[in-house]
C-alpha cells in the first residue's frame, strides 16, 4: 500500500516527510534536526531502491543499515506512509505490518510482536507515539490516536482521536493528536 514504486512517489514522500518534520522555533542548522531529516531520507531511499535489481540497491541498503547502527535502531523496510516524523531517531525498534501517513514516532519506541498476541501491529494515520512507548502484538491502532510516553499498549485501540497513557495503556482523553 505504501511501498514507493517510482521516482515521482519517492520525491513526494520526501516532501511530505520534510514538511512533517518542521518544528517551529528550531533552527534548520540544529544538529538533531539535520540528523533526523538525514535518517528519514536514508529510510525512504532504501525503500525506493528495495524493488530495484541493481548494485545501487545494495549500496543504499548498506548505508541505511549503517545509519540504523549509528542510531541504535532496528527498522526493517515495511509499509510506512508519507509524512513520517522522527524528531529524535534513537533507539527505535519497529517491526510492524503498516504505519499510516503522518505518523510521529519519538525516541526509544518499540513496536513489534508478542508471544501471547501473535502477529504484528497495524497503526493508523495521524498517530503520535511518545518517547519510550511500547506497542506489542497483532493489534490495531485507530487514526488520530496519541500514545503517551512510556505507555505499554497490548490491546486494540479502536476509538479514533483519543489519548492513551499508562501501563497498561488506558484512555485519558478524547483529544487525540489535535494538539500535536
Amino acid at each position: 500500500m505504501y511501498y514507493i514504486k517510482n521516482h515521482k512517489e519517492y520525491k513526494e514522500f520526501l516532501v511530505q516527510d520534510a514538511s512533517a518534520s518542521k518544528v517551529e522555533g528550531v533552527s534548520r542548522w540544529n544538529l538533531s534536526y539535520k540528523d533526523s531529516r538525514k535518517f528519514v531520507r536514508s529510510l525512504r531511499k532504501a525503500e525506493y531502491f528495495h524493488s530495484r535489481k541493481s548494485l545501487s540497491r545494495l549500496v543504499t541498503f548498506y548505508r541505511f543499515q549503517k545509519s540504523c547502527i549509528k542510531h541504535c535502531c532496528s527498522i526493517p523496510l515495511c509499509k510506512i506512509g508519507p509524512g513520517l516524523s522522527m524528531p529524535h531517531p534513537y533507539g527505535i525498534i519497529i517491526g510492524c505490518e503498516q504505519i499510516g501517513p503522518n505518523a510521529s514516532i519519538l525516541q526509544n519506541v518499540t513496536i513489534g510482536g508478542h508471544a501471547k498476541h501473535p502477529g504484528l501491529p497495524i497503526i493508523g494515520s495521524n498517530v503520535y507515539i511518545g518517547a519510550g512507548a511500547v506497542i506489542l502484538g497483532g493489534i490495531r491502532i485507530a487514526d488520530g490516536v496519541a500514545i503517551g510516553a512510556n505507555a505499554v499498549v497490548l490491546d486494540d485501540i479502536l476509538e479514533p482521536n483519543t489519548s492513551w497513557a499508562g501501563v497498561p495503556a488506558t484512555k485519558i482523553s478524547n483529544k487525540g493528536t489535535r494538539r500535536f
